[in-house]
């Protein structure tokens, strides 16, 4: 999140995580303009001022998130390494963020499996995010196949395995806390040996 422009940029992006934290707990129907603005610490005028509506509010909240998970993870891939590094890498970033913006990103899955922006009728909304999520799934099936084009290892269903790895590294926002005993790190390197086993690698 950006700011130093006076406040404007800043209190937007604090209505961005409220929006997402909020929907995601209470609900969209529930939740009012006045308790987005109240979340973010600011009156509902300065949410207006921000934003015209909560359908609109909604689509930037749930794009920014994405865009945000998309420039640290599957965009930070770097195709001319070795393809394994590039596999741990993905694995490591996605774990890593989810954990550095769990309420964010826990709250974020939870709107975008509701299929909300369709029920509001935000139809490119709903393609593009769809996009960005397929765009990491094709990542990631493309690596496990050159991967498994260097590897004597019995073949899978790359689709398939990308699928459970994405699982994996998705739900760590349902059990993780702050203060638990692992460090995040820790949890990486651990979700990144389920995933090397995940695609048959020992």
């Amino acid at each position: 999140m950006r700011g130093g422009d006076g406040g404007g940029t800043d209190t937007r992006s604090r209505l961005l995580v409220a929006a997402i934290e909020l929907f995601g707990a209470r609900g969209f129907d529930s939740t009012t303009m006045k308790d987005l603005g109240a979340h973010a610490g600011v009156g509902a005028p300065a949410a207006y001022n921000h934003f015209a509506s909560k359908d609109e509010i909604l689509v930037e909240a749930v794009t920014w998130a994405m865009e945000a998970f998309a420039d640290a993870v599957t965009r930070a891939d770097v195709p001319t390494a070795p393809a394994l590094e590039r596999l741990e890498r993905v694995v490591v970033n996605h774990v890593l963020w989810q954990i550095e913006h769990f309420r964010l990103a826990r709250a974020n899955d939870l709107l975008i499996s509701s299929d909300l922006l369709l029920r509001i009728g935000q139809r490119e909304a709903y393609r593009r995010i769809r996009g960005m999520l397929r765009a990491h799934l094709d990542l990631v099936t493309g690596i496990i196949e050159q991967i498994w084009q260097q590897s004597p290892q019995p073949k899978l269903n790359a689709r398939l395995c990308a699928l459970a790895i994405g699982s994996i590294c998705d739900d760590v926002v349902k059990w993780y806390r702050a203060n638990g005993k692992s460090s995040p790190e820790e949890i990486a390197a651990t979700f990144w040996g389920f995933s090397r086993r995940v695609i048959g690698l020992s």
